[in-house]
């Protein structure tokens, strides 16, 4: 199958291979994103010994050890079965290696072994300072679990400390990339597979298929549903105690989104909920906002990994649903809950085409009051005058930088069936006149699945002084292919 995405990665990894040092470097990220075969992608080319330290057990390791040796050497495995007893002895066979070639020696899961073998990080840091130094060998060592890894080689109490100072964290990736597992798909689908899969090459590849439906079906409906527990193993391979960390999750996907009311849903105290939001931060499952022109006592949390997303606000609401056999019933049943689910993670499609198209100095969205309007238009006002104010949001904003001018955008992401018009055009116009009081220079951007009325499209053009951008499906899809024409994007003032 071809190789999808980390071109960037892959042309960093080159780069260190290729000079003389560093001769150690450190590859991590969350589980099924792709960093094994990042390597191996890598290593194709090149002279490489890859072992495989994932396991249960210290004698299963080992005997992964010696079937790798093995397989590098040509050599029968019971013999290597026997020579491999104690990881000293690989230590041991690595030190008597001289390679004309550049040698790559890829160690895969190196928490794993740290747990479950004495000495694995003491003997690789003596192997590093005394024996790698006069070898030529490029030393990759690799881990799922991102706490795990940063604890072992950035912590200052830890062996490995400074031992891999060149570290690349592999993270999900972006839908132009993800858009390519889905061919047969169109762009809608495309972006309904992104929000679920997150990026993340294993669930992308799970969900493939005649129909995204089926897909969904296919992994999580069902008495045999292989990626029903799929996000709960990742809690539990990253984090000890893990249920903990699940109670938080749950509570922001239920709706809690300041440490307060968390800490109230999760029942914890909230000296231990924020611990806890840090480390699902650490581990890009939660991210924190500031919405734009609040202070940090404004600060909100949500939910930034789409896979964990979908399985806390989809499937875990509808358990018995899911768990029931006559999945096409179920699959209807909960399709509401799926279908408003697509809507919300379609900012994050949206976000990523506007940081790409334009040079942002900071993105994010907004939160706040606005006054309610009557149906004429007009502020309503309570019995005693004053005026009534609802919760309104603005989905994306950003300050963007052109040369020396400076604006701020405002966005609106719309994933239904129905065209955007010149209503949510201007309700789009009036929230932003109450959110964003810095800057009198403001464009705005629509994006709509669905498309847009005549009506603002006629508007949009003839009228260039609404500094208004309309995005389809069909932008979208030219932007992900590298199609999109550098739009001129003339801010609502000179500079």
């Amino acid at each position: 199958m071809e190789f999808i995405g980390r071109k960037r990665e892959l042309s960093r990894l080159e780069e260190y291979y290729s000079s003389e040092y560093p001769q150690t470097c450190a590859i991590y990220g969350r589980r099924r994103c792709g960093k094994t075969s990042l390597v191996q992608e890598f290593c194709k080319d090149k002279p490489h010994l890859s072992i495989d330290l994932q396991g249960t057990s210290a004698e299963g390791i080992l005997r992964q050890i010696a079937d790798s040796l093995a397989e590098f050497t040509g050599k029968p495995r019971d013999g290597f079965r026997e020579e491999i007893r104690e990881f000293s002895d690989l230590i041991e066979f690595l030190k008597t290696l001289e390679p004309e070639e550049r040698l790559v020696v890829f160690l895969d899961e190196l928490p794993d072994a740290v747990d479950k073998l004495d000495e694995v990080a003491p003997l690789l840091k003596k192997y590093i300072d005394d024996r790698l130094k006069r070898q030529n060998i490029f030393l990759i060592v690799c881990g799922s679990s991102i706490s795990g890894m940063i604890r072992e080689i950035n912590g200052e109490d830890r062996p490995l400390f400074q031992r891999f100072p060149v570290q690349l964290r592999v993270r999900p990736l972006s839908y132009p990339e993800s858009r390519l597992f889905h061919p047969e798909f169109d762009e809608a689908d495309r972006i309904r597979a992104y929000a679920i899969a997150s990026g993340i090459p294993q669930y992308h590849l799970l969900l493939k298929g005649p129909s995204l439906e089926e897909g969904i079906k296919r992994n999580f409906l069902g008495d045999i549903a292989p990626l029903r527990l799929e996000s709960d193993s990742f809690l539990a391979r990253e984090f000890p105690g893990w249920t903990v960390h699940e109670r938080v999750i749950a509570a922001i996907a239920n709706g809690a989104s300041t440490l307060k009311v968390i800490a109230e849903k999760a029942d914890m105290s909230k000296t231990n909920c924020s611990d806890i939001l840090r480390r699902l931060e650490l581990v890009d499952i939660v991210e924190r906002r500031i919405p734009y022109g609040k202070s940090e006592k404004s600060t909100k949390f949500r939910i930034i990994d789409g896979f964990v997303s979908f399985q806390y606000e989809v499937i875990n609401r509808n358990l018995a649903l899911a768990q029931s056999n006559n999945v096409d019933e179920a699959y209807d049943l909960m399709r509401e809950d799926i279908s408003s689910f697509y809507g919300h993670r379609f900012e994050d499609v949206c976000m990523q085409y506007l940081a790409d198209t334009r040079m942002c100095r900071w993105t994010g969205n907004w939160e706040g009051r606005v006054p309610v309007l009557d149906e004429d238009g007009s502020v309503e006002k309570d019995e005693s005058g004053r005026v009534r104010t609802e919760d309104a949001d603005i989905d994306l904003v950003a300050k963007v930088v052109d040369g020396e001018v400076r604006y701020v955008v405002a966005g609106e992401c719309k994933f239904t069936r129905r065209r955007s018009g010149v209503n949510e055009y201007r309700e789009l116009v009036r929230r932003a006149s109450h959110a964003i009081k810095d800057s009198d220079n403001v464009c705005y951007i629509m994006f709509s699945r669905s498309g847009f009325t005549d009506e603002l499209v006629e508007m949009a053009e003839d009228r260039p002084g609404l500094h208004l951008e309309l995005v389809t499906l069909e932008d979208i899809s030219a932007w992900a292919e590298g199609r999109l024409r550098e739009a001129s994007q003339q801010p609502y003032k000179d500079a």
